[in-house]
């Protein structure tokens, strides 16, 4: 999720919303990764557990870019067993809609994995990597159009390379930068669309 995000606008700060370690998906923490992050300053602005985004939303202190993992049992992952996924993207995305920060976000959802089921269509190859099975990638804003279905090809990398081109930052490496940016999704000329909420 970019919020208060404006071309060229000076980046801040990124919070990471997850799991705490008592829950199964703790170990989709990617920050518990990174040495000088775990290690480091920057460890503050890792949050747990993940139902303070909420809070944070209602009093307005977002950060520039926030990344959001689920629990397990709304990760849509099979063998959690539940269905709950479907209402906790929805709940989050509410509270964005429904705030004065609406206005100013970009919401990317997507999924980390395709789902264990065939993908009819064959990946693209190319020299750098080979890609796998084709997963979703939704975009709320209110500078979007409203239920349109794009075929331009985005990748998880097409996210980071819409914050640096937000922010005014480098790549990071080739990935991102050869990368297709979603900002082509965007029409910030148009009056914000009002926020409709999502039916839980």
């Amino acid at each position: 999720m970019i919020s208060n995000f404006k071309p060229s606008a000076k980046a801040g700060q990124l919070h990471f919303y997850g799991p705490g370690n008592a829950d199964l998906g703790y170990e989709w923490e990617s920050f518990d990764a990174i040495r000088h992050i775990r290690n480091g300053a920057d460890w503050a602005n890792v949050i747990s557990p993940g139902t303070q985004f909420i809070s944070d939303v209602g009093n307005g202190s977002l950060a520039e870019v926030t990344w959001i993992v689920p629990p397990f049992a709304a990760s849509d992952m099979s063998d959690s067993g539940a269905a709950q996924g479907p209402d906790w993207v929805a709940s989050l995305v509410n509270a964005v809609g429904e705030s004065p920060l609406w206005n100013s976000t970009a919401i990317f959802v997507t999924w980390s994995g395709w789902g264990g089921f065939y993908d009819h269509v064959p990946p693209p190859q190319d020299a750098d990597q080979g890609r796998s099975f084709r997963v979703p990638l939704l975009i709320v804003s209110p500078y979007v159009a409203q239920g349109r279905v794009t075929h331009s090809q985005y990748q998880h990398a097409s996210i980071l390379k819409f914050a640096e081109e937000a922010f005014g930052l480098n790549p990071l490496t080739r990935l991102d930068a050869r990368a297709n940016s979603p900002a082509r999704e965007f029409d910030f000329q148009r009056q914000p669309r009002q926020f409709t909420p999502i039916a839980l």
